[in-house]
């Protein structure tokens, strides 16, 4: 099964279309999902892998991700 990354990647190589920016986004995107899974949506253990604060990361989380990693106060 092919990952989102592995099929965009894939159209922007054969569109010969490759941004450093876009394949940043994407590449990063696949990181914090994966440290999410691997650390059991534990963020400030994914976090500390990551290299930066809880804070930080919730951010970043929150920007690509919307609500699904980073749940709001009732």
């Amino acid at each position: 099964m092919k990952s989102i990354l592995d099929q965009q990647l894939l159209d922007a190589i054969t569109k010969k279309e490759l941004d450093p920016v876009v394949l940043k986004q994407l590449v990063e995107n696949e990181v914090l999902e994966a440290l999410m899974v691997g650390y059991r949506y534990n963020q400030l253990r994914a976090a500390k892998a990551y290299g930066v604060s809880r804070g930080t990361f919730r951010v970043l989380l929150k920007e690509r991700f919307g609500d699904k990693y980073v749940g709001t106060r009732a």
